[in-house]
């Protein structure tokens, strides 16, 4: 192209400012053979690049190319060009780029110019060619040819449209291979020369990659299964124009598959709806059974139509319910941008996978784990622990939470029935939600765990894993079940060792659940709960996925930030919470009952009266009343809009006699069964026969028949003299000192004889049962009593 300027041309005026320069193709170095394949070429090119660019769907219809005099090229128009000699004439633009116009007989009359600044000498394409072909005849000329599985598209086939009717092109590789074909055709027919020299000059060009891309990529996908040294032969072209010519399309014809509805599908369907399961054999035996085998395909045939073409969506309907169908659907994901922290709250409970001690009777049991989490920074706070789901625990977790990052705006939770219209918690005008002033809300569809699933996954994906360091560990989808079945025994006899005093045994069996479990054991409740708290900060100072990702300051490598992290940042830019002092907490927290003033006294719990003079110009009036878990003697009494009203007292009950009374009655009792006793032991050792008996050299605990005798005598030998003046005399000390010797009792610790009488009727009296359901409902530990007997 360097000597471009020595090459003959002729000038020609043009209405744009750019002059053009024509050239004979004759008398150029360039051979026209290539200048056409280039030509060709490049018109391939733009055609698959046109159809790579538009959006080309399985309902789109065919799109025929419309004949246009001119084309834009780097928004210049390029004018059709006139042959000179030759047939083939070329012109030069003022920008240097050589431009070739050919016309060909074989080609209809079409003509098409080129920007030969993209051609070599081999004829091979390096750069952008300026394309514009024309017809000669009326015919359109099909520049794609798109036919679809739902659609009806138009192709050209000898000058004519011919329909093809929906489904020909049942998957992309129908539709490339005749593209392809299209392609190779459009180019056999364009060239000159005998066919069979044209088909062999395709192939060279292949073989010698010499070839344009897109007949380079035209020839490797015109067969569905070509192999390495495939080569194009007249038969093969023959085969598809007259395929063509009977279908409309090149593409091979391909068995598609029936989704007509047989008449067993309906019943395939339903029972594989069956909510406990329906294995394909099952389901294939129910069909032979109920339609008959003539009716039906074989068994490999319903298990494809149930695997390939039945709805899976349809199966799990009636398969899985509730979250379980949830989790197949589709869900709206969420995001917590633009939220502050405590903007929201969510909270869920979670029944521990492992056992701990008891707060009271060190048996192991499962813990109530009740976890609240600020959405915006995912922190998560200090939880409620309980041995149960009930308002106390929920109450302790909502509690912790306003601790450490104030009053929360929205409160989530899922619809358990603790919370939900508990009027401790909302609906209520004494409840937590007007209290605090905060919005309650549960999800819509009752059972729709994802929409508190934030808290949920925290049980699954957090809480479980960490279960799993304890030997104690009882996940029934993980756990082996012979390993769990001893290791529950053997705490149980770990237990039960360490209420006898045997603190060796009680060791040797820690090790054996240590060993057997591969984990933790713990000894008391209190270490469950530091261990229950420790995982919890630790979540909050690891890395979480839903937060932005920072440059850690130690390795200097990208990571998520933590919660704790997230929340700091929070608050070095100003963020503040909606706290409350500690003698509001503890008065917005304490339980509130709505009661009606009677006799001058309102009764909040269990028959317990507390009294104060206002109140007796307020007889018949509702108000609020709350009280304290862990102080009997006052409750504060307010109006239904919350204002305080008094302090009223507990109205101790009087007894009916003296207490020294009764404790010498039951002195007196006490004596007179020990003393039965001792006749009863002097009667069996008359009993013994024989004098070679030295009585007093034997132990009466190694006399026969004498184990029971002796050990009650050792217990009421060691029973101090004042045993029995030692039950409290007020109602909460004697409730409290009764429930210390239960206890006791439970431990295998004898109870003395003196207090037999009242460990058995205590549990009789109303008195006990309001101390009882008052306690109860605390869930609170009783301490020892003063006094109580050791």
């Amino acid at each position: 192209m360097a000597e471009k300027e020595n090459w003959a041309s002729v000038d020609q005026k043009t209405r744009s400012r750019h002059p053009k320069k024509w050239f004979e193709i004759a008398k150029l170095p360039i051979a026209p053979d290539n200048i056409y394949a280039a030509v060709v070429g490049r018109r391939m090119d733009l055609r698959l690049q046109h159809e790579q660019n538009r959006n080309v769907s399985q309902t789109s219809a065919v799109a025929t190319r419309h004949d246009s005099p001119t084309m834009e090229r780097n928004g210049r128009s390029i004018a059709n060009s006139q042959p000179v000699s030759g047939g083939v004439s070329a012109r030069l633009g003022s920008n240097g780029t050589l431009q070739h116009a050919a016309t060909n007989p074989k080609t209809d009359g079409r003509t098409a110019t080129a920007d030969a600044a993209g051609i070599d000498s081999a004829g091979r394409m390096d750069g952008s060619i300026s394309v514009d072909c024309q017809r000669g005849d009326s015919n359109q000329l099909s520049n794609e040819s798109v036919a679809c599985e739902h659609s009806k598209s138009l192709v050209e086939g000898n000058g004519r449209l011919i329909e093809i009717v929906p489904g020909v092109f049942g998957n992309q590789k129908q539709l490339d291979v005749h593209r392809a074909r299209q392609n190779l055709i459009d180019y056999l027919r364009g060239g000159k020369g005998a066919m069979a020299r044209r088909i062999a000059a395709l192939n060279t060009g292949y073989q010698d990659g010499i070839l344009s891309t897109t007949l380079t990529w035209s020839f490797e996908h015109a067969w569905e299964k070509r192999r390495a040294n495939t080569q194009l032969t007249a038969k093969t072209y023959e085969n598809w124009c007259k395929d063509f010519a009977a279908r409309g399309h090149y593409a091979p014809l391909k068995r598609q598959k029936d989704f007509s509805i047989k008449p067993w599908h309906p019943v395939a369907l339903a029972l594989r709806q069956r909510p406990q399961g329906s294995s394909k054999q099952w389901v294939y035996n129910q069909l032979v059974e109920q339609l008959g085998a003539d009716s039906l395909p074989d068994y490999t045939n319903v298990c494809r139509w149930l695997t390939d073409k039945a709805s899976q969506s349809d199966q799990d309907k009636g398969r899985y319910s509730g979250s379980q169908l949830r989790a197949r659907r589709f869900y709206q994901h969420r995001t917590a941008e633009g939220l502050a922290p405590a903007s929201l709250m969510h909270a869920d409970g979670w029944n521990s996978h492992f056992t701990a001690p008891h707060p009271v009777t060190r048996e192991f049991v499962t813990y109530e784990i009740w976890h609240a989490r600020d959405v915006a920074t995912r922190f998560v706070t200090k939880p409620g622990i309980g041995l149960t789901e009930n308002w106390q625990v929920i109450l302790k977790c909502v509690e912790n939470f306003v601790r450490e990052l104030g009053i929360p705006a929205r409160v989530q939770t899922d619809s358990t029935k603790v919370v939900k219209g508990s009027d401790r918690f909302t609906k209520a005008v004494h409840s937590l939600e007007e209290r605090l002033g905060m919005t309650w809300t549960h999800p819509v569809t009752v059972g729709n765990s994802q929409a508190n699933g934030i808290a949920e996954n925290f049980n699954t994906s957090y809480l479980d894993k960490r279960a799993r360091e304890l030997a104690t560990y009882q996940n029934k989808n993980s756990m082996d079940e012979l390993s769990f079945k001893r290791i529950r025994k053997l705490t149980h006899d770990m237990v039960k060792a360490a209420g006898a005093g045997n603190l060796l045994e009680r060791d040797k069996l820690k090790k054996q659940i240590e060993k057997i479990g591969k984990g933790l054991v713990f000894e008391s409740y209190e270490q469950a709960v530091a261990w229950i708290e420790r995982i919890f900060n630790d979540y909050n100072d690891r890395p979480h996925a839903a937060l932005p990702r920072v440059v850690d300051a130690v390795t200097g490598k990208r990571r998520h930030q933590t919660p704790r992290e997230a929340l700091q940042e929070h608050i070095a830019h100003g963020w503040e919470p909606v706290a409350l002092a500690e003698h509001e907490l503890i008065a917005e927290f304490r339980p509130h009952v709505t009661v009606t003033i009677r006799r001058d006294t309102v009764t909040p719990w269990g028959g317990m009266r507390y009294y104060h003079p206002v109140l007796a110009t307020m007889n018949d009036k509702p108000v609020i009343v709350a009280y304290d878990l862990a102080d009997y003697h006052h409750v504060w009494v307010k109006d239904l809009d919350g204002t305080p009203i008094c302090t009223a007292d507990f109205v101790e009950a009087t007894r009916y006699h003296a207490m020294s009374a009764q404790m010498a009655e039951e002195e007196k009792r006490a004596k007179s069964a020990l003393k039965r006793l001792d006749n009863k032991r002097d009667t069996v050792i008359d009993r013994i026969p024989g004098e070679v008996l030295t009585l007093e050299a034997i132990p009466a605990n190694e006399l026969p028949g004498m184990e029971i005798i002796a050990k009650k005598i050792e217990i009421r030998n060691e029973i101090s003299p004042g045993m029995a003046a030692t039950i409290p005399e007020d109602d909460r000390s004697r409730h409290l000192f009764w429930r210390e010797w239960q206890s006791k009792a439970a431990t295998g610790t004898a109870i003395p004889d003196s207090l037999r009488p009242f460990m058995s009727s205590y549990p009789n009296t109303a008195k006990f049962r309001s101390w009882e359901a008052f306690f109860n409902a605390g869930n609170t530990t009783p301490h020892s009593a003063s006094g109580g007997a050791g």
